[in-house]
């Protein structure tokens, strides 16, 4: 059974806020996101900095933007789909 671990992702992006960095995106990069650990069932982040990659779709201002995060599960279910990119990455991205 998947427990959250709230406690440890509040730890984490106390962290990030109190570094006030400033990261320059465009739509249609892949990043590595701090995801965190989320409230029912949205997808979470991994590890422990609760990062997973995802496609940027559009940049909203300096500090907002819309992404959807990829995922390693394979499911056949409305809201998930399989792309690849040039033969090179593969990924299952998850869409709600």
């Amino acid at each position: 059974m998947y427990i959250k671990n709230f406690e440890d992702w509040h730890l984490v992006k106390k962290n990030l806020d109190a570094e006030n960095r400033k990261v320059s995106i465009r739509s249609g990069e892949i990043r590595w996101m701090a995801i965190g650990a989320n409230i029912g069932s949205e997808i979470d982040g991994k590890g422990v900095s609760f990062t997973r990659p995802g496609l940027i779709l559009h940049v909203i201002g300096s500090s907002l933007a819309l992404v959807v995060p990829f995922t390693t599960k394979i499911k056949d279910v409305p809201g998930y789909f399989t792309f690849s990119l040039k033969d090179v990455f593969h990924a299952d991205v998850y869409w709600r």
